[in-house]
């Protein structure tokens, strides 16, 4: 289950509720990251599982870690739909 909201490791709450999720690269400002949920074009199951670990993550490493997670399945999912 994913809560609706997570606390960042450095004390942003991420609202988790939405289609996208938004937070800066640091507490007091910087870089905002938008993680937009229609960028990944899987089916729902993979994309719930994602945002579980994901919303984990967050309580544990940097905003911009994050959004390099996402853009890592982003890659993937890239790689799993090209042709053999």
């Amino acid at each position: 289950m994913i809560p609706a909201q997570v606390r960042s490791l450095d004390g942003q709450i991420v609202d988790t509720s939405g289609d996208s999720w938004a937070f800066q690269s640091s507490f007091d400002g910087g870089q905002l990251f938008c993680l937009s949920w229609a960028a990944l074009k899987q089916p729902a199951g993979s994309i719930h599982c994602v945002k579980v670990y994901l919303a984990d993550r967050l309580t544990r490493k940097k905003p911009r870690t994050i959004a390099n997670d996402l853009g890592m399945f982003l890659r993937f999912g890239k790689w799993l739909a090209s042709p053999a």
